[in-house]
């Protein structure tokens, strides 16, 4: 909108992650980010692996606490690139 065209809120940070969604883009962002963020959480713990799987969302959702760690490239990249690798190996032992 106009008012937050004014504001230029993408020169704030705020340091949180979910602090900066719910401030850039409100509610339904922040539902969507929690949702991105915790549902890995509800897997069944079949394969070897989800004791990582567990650390890394654990860890990812305490430092997003504390940075805005998708607001930067570097922060991006680390998530999307353990989040895929850890889905890849989940849903490969599943179709075995």
């Amino acid at each position: 909108s106009e008012g937050n065209r004014k504001a230029e809120l993408w020169k704030y940070n705020i340091h949180n992650t979910y602090l900066q969604t719910l401030y850039m883009i409100g509610i339904p962002g922040l539902l969507v980010l929690m949702t991105i963020l915790f549902t890995p959480l509800g897997f069944k713990h079949a394969n070897p692996y989800w004791v990582f799987n567990l650390f890394f969302i654990i860890i990812g959702a305490i430092f997003m606490m504390i940075e805005a760690a998708l607001q930067t490239q570097a922060g991006i990249v680390f998530y999307t690139f353990f989040s895929t690798l850890l889905a890849k190996i989940y849903y490969s032992k599943n179709s075995n």
